[in-house]
Formats: structure tokens, sequence, C-alpha cells
């Protein structure tokens, strides 16, 4: 690979580094069979997305699609807990508007996605041009669990 080659695929690369706390319980896997986290989470705020957003307009909104999307895999009562404590970290004058994206973008990801049950441990946005792109990563549950309490056995991280 020539100079140039390795220069093009540096800027369009978009490397994730993963949480500190789950770097060493994480196997990286590179070809998930199925969709894409990152096409999965695109298509949830899709709806949300206008064409005159800016790059940190977008990226708040793909948080909130993660967020949404992790807090679907959590049974209700936990859900409803960890929301609670989203709130109180947000503080009280954006923290209804807060609630009321995340309890939409959560139906929404419960009524297009309810068999999905990966955890997103990180993202990023990308612009190019007028075009956002977002790369992600999950960590798929055990076959025998749906809901993921805590990432310190080894799980598979999609990408």
């Amino acid at each position: 690979m020539g100079k140039a080659s390795r220069k093009k695929r540096e800027r369009q690369g978009m490397h994730l580094t993963l949480p500190p706390s789950i770097q060493g319980a994480m196997k990286i896997q590179r070809h998930h069979e199925g969709t894409k986290i990152s096409s999965s989470l695109g298509d949830l705020i899709d709806p949300y997305s206008m064409d005159a957003m800016t790059l940190d307009q977008f990226r708040k909104l793909v948080m909130a699609g993660a967020i949404a999307w992790n807090l679907s895999t959590f049974d209700e009562p936990r859900r409803t807990e960890e929301l609670d404590r989203f709130v109180q970290a947000i503080g009280t004058a954006h923290a209804t508007d807060f609630e009321a994206v995340i309890r939409v973008l959560l139906a929404r990801k419960l009524t297009h996605f309810p068999d999905d049950f990966r955890f997103v441990v990180a993202w990023d946005v990308k612009q190019n041009h007028r075009h956002f792109h977002i790369t992600a990563a999950a960590i798929v549950p055990n076959a025998d669990s749906k809901e993921l309490e805590h990432p310190d056995r080894r799980e598979t991280v999609s990408v």
C-alpha cells in the first residue's frame, strides 16, 4: 500500500476506543453477521435527523439514540431507574426535554428492533461534506441472557 493510500485510509478511518473498564474483557469482532450496529443506530434516529443539523447536534442525537438503545436492553424496573439517573445528571434546565427524546427513541427501538439486544459501548460521528457517518461498537450478550448486567465477563464487540 502506497503512502497516499495509507493517508487516505487514515482520513477515512474512524478508530473507536472502548471504555477502559471493558477493554480487557472484550474480543473485537470485525465482521459481525447481520446488520451493523452503526446502521441500526442510524435507522433508529433517522426520523429525527434534519438536513440543517450541525455535526455537534447530530452527535447529540446519536448519543441520545445510543442511550435509548442501551436502556432497551434492561428490564422495565431497571430501565426506569437508569433513565431517572440520566435525567438527574442532566440537571433541571433540560431534563424534561432529554427525558422526552429518550422515551420517544426508546419506544422506536422497542418497536423496530425488538430482538436486538446488543449493547452500544462506543460510537463516533464524522462529517464528509454534508453527510454524517456513524461508526459504533456493541457488546453482543451471551445467548442465554437478554440483559447485560456488567461487562466483566468476556463478550464480543461488533464493529
